[in-house]
């Protein structure tokens, strides 16, 4: 399976664990920043491909815990009580919602 041959290039669970950490440690070790900018850069196009394959493998036990990881960091972020600005680079879109 396609997943599990090319997991070591896979860049989306990591990012997900990386911003989940970015995440708490800002809640908790950085108090007195109230706003935080987001910016996201990169290819479109790599973007829709991912979201083509987590959709196409959606019952595999990797993406599920890959699309579980993006959920839980949107989660966490979403109940963040902190100004939350997000820059897009032009042309750039963010990828559809996981399932």
């Amino acid at each position: 399976m396609q997943i599990r041959r090319r997991q070591h290039e896979r860049h989306d669970r990591a990012a997900a664990f990386q911003l989940d950490d970015a995440i708490l440690n800002l809640r908790t070790n950085e108090l007195e920043v109230g706003s935080w900018v987001l910016k996201t850069q990169g290819d479109a196009g790599l973007v829709i491909k991912m979201d083509e394959v987590l959709a196409r493998l959606k019952d595999h036990w990797l993406v599920k815990e890959t699309t579980g990881a993006l959920r839980r960091t949107r989660a966490r972020l979403d109940a963040t009580s902190r100004s939350l600005i997000a820059l897009v680079d032009a042309g750039y879109r963010t990828g559809s919602d996981c399932p």
